[in-house]
């Protein structure tokens, strides 16, 4: 069954616009780690907001699994987007708040992830005083731990250095492998595919499968 099902999906801002994406279809299943590749301009966040639902399809229609429904869809933004004065445990503990964990439940939860994406280091320490990796990673660690069906990734290493890159592409790819959660992430650097299940390439509005 797919977790999202993109059927002749096409977006364009306005009546005589270009299209921005055109007449996708695509189904995502639960567990699948999917990698769309693009130049930047080319529309990849546009289209990860069509599949996480924030922005409708001009025409055709985005279908949700019963389970996603009932959970929820996590987004990691490329500008990493922590709360400076909170410590990584707070910042990643956010994630068991918005869940419905209690205070200690959420605290606990947070701790294991910054272990799991070798964090635990680091937890005490307020987010502002991280590098740019470290606070990706606890962005990716609060999004799992709000124990979403879908986290959707835009430009999850834009803003790091190349030896960091490389070091969070294997950790994501650990906290993916542990999961089964649908992740599709859009992305230029194509260094990501090493941890994607399925490769697309978007090219002029179209999805082109690539593995």
């Amino acid at each position: 069954m797919s977790a999202v099902r993109l059927v002749d999906a096409s977006f364009r801002y306005a009546d005589r616009d270009p299209w921005i994406v055109e007449n996708l279809s695509l189904d995502l299943a639960p567990g699948e780690r999917v990698a769309i590749f693009a130049p930047s301009g080319s529309g990849k966040t546009t289209l990860l907001s069509i599949i996480g639902g924030i922005v409708p399809p001009t025409l055709g229609r985005v279908e949700y699994s019963p389970d996603v429904v009932a959970r929820r869809i996590a987004w990691v933004q490329q500008d990493s987007n922590v709360i400076g004065r909170y410590s990584a445990l707070d910042n990643v503990a956010l994630g068991g708040l918005a869940r419905g964990l209690s205070p200690s439940q959420s605290r606990i939860a947070a701790r294991a992830w910054l272990t799991s994406l070798r964090l635990h280091h680091v937890a005490d320490r307020p987010a502002r005083t991280l590098s740019g990796g470290q606070r990706q990673r606890l962005c990716i660690a609060r999004a799992l731990l709000t124990d979403p069906a879908v986290i959707l990734m835009d430009e999850p290493t834009a803003q790091l250095d190349e030896q960091t890159t490389l070091e969070v592409h294997a950790l994501i790819g650990r906290a993916i492998s542990a999961s089964r959660v649908l992740f599709v992430i859009a992305s230029h650097d194509r260094r990501l595919a090493a941890i994607a299940t399925r490769v697309f390439e978007l090219v002029d509005g179209r999805l082109r499968e690539a593995r």
